[in-house]
């Protein structure tokens, strides 16, 4: 694909019971891009989340290979995402992530549509910072990807949803309760790509800060870096074998209230050199908001 990836929020229910100051802490993380981030902190067995999130990003300049940014005709894409998460115990959390995704091009006709990249997921708490007295708690996060049902870009059509391809993915989820409002976490993972879209790897980190007993505060940052893939203008149109590398910083308010859960944010394309290095994507701002609800 060109320039727009897949805009995904995918957000974690209440942790474990196992946090002793959970009440005090919403510890809820936000990732506007392909890469899925968890929080490592698990759900109370046989408790569910449900969420709807609504992502809109936009760009009018482009990376082309390594160039820096340069104008382009407005790109915007939108996604209504469901995300369920399940504790099937008190160590393992299932979740499934699916919607509908639109991406347009301003002065073409031609949009795609359909149904978003879609995930199978488990998260498994392999230590507890406070159960087993370690410093941190730290999970291992799997999933399934299920190719969406949208068209792929093209030449003369440079905007898609996604890839278009099945994968599998695993990564290493790690966080800290610092004090009773702040937290920090991080994470590195590997996803593996069908349909020669190039493999990739994903890190980033978090800090979490509780405003009040019910506001929380996040700031994120994320990374995504193809490990293959040619420049733009050097695959002839295949643009689903684009090597795209794209970070992201994401500001991030959360209320709870009753078992609901509001969340609004802000993220933008960022692009530092040897930090936070873009390629072949949208210099892009990300708004996003969800609503959900713990049972």
């Amino acid at each position: 694909m060109v320039y727009v990836n897949n805009l995904s929020h995918f957000l974690m229910g209440a942790p474990s019971t196992m946090m002793t100051t959970a009440a005090t802490l919403s510890l809820l993380m936000s990732c506007a891009n392909t890469a899925i981030a968890n929080t490592p902190w698990v759900m109370e067995a046989e408790s569910s989340s449900l969420y709807y999130s609504f992502v809109s990003e936009a760009f009018d300049e482009k990376y082309l290979g390594e160039e820096d940014a340069t104008s382009i005709a407005d790109i915007e894409q939108t996604t209504h995402w469901i995300h369920y998460f399940y504790g099937l115990n008190e160590r393992l959390t299932l979740s499934v992530q699916t919607g509908y995704t639109q991406s347009e091009w301003d002065g073409s006709d031609y949009e795609y549509s359909g149904r978003a990249d879609s995930r199978l997921g488990a998260t498994y708490e392999w230590m507890n910072q406070f159960v087993d007295e370690r410093a941190w708690t730290v999970s291992l996060y799997g999933a399934l990807t299920l190719a969406g049902t949208y068209e792929r870009g093209a030449p003369g059509r440079p905007h898609a949803p996604g890839d278009g391809a099945d994968g599998v993915e695993a990564a290493l989820l790690a966080g800290r309760q610092i004090s009773e409002t702040i937290s920090t976490q991080a994470t590195f993972g590997l996803r593996l790509r069908g349909d020669d879209v190039p493999d990739e790897i994903y890190y980033g980190g978090a800090f979490h800060f509780s405003l009040s007993s019910q506001l929380t505060g996040s700031l994120a940052f994320d990374a995504i870096r193809a490990l293959d893939g040619s420049d733009i203008p050097n695959h002839g149109g295949e643009f689903h074998k684009t090597h795209e590398d794209r970070a992201t910083l994401d500001a991030v308010l959360s209320y709870n209230l009753a078992g609901f859960t509001l969340i609004g944010g802000y993220a933008q394309v960022i692009d530092i050199s040897g930090i936070a290095e873009t390629r072949n994507t949208g210099k892009s701002e990300i708004l996003h908001f969800s609503i959900g609800y713990h049972y």
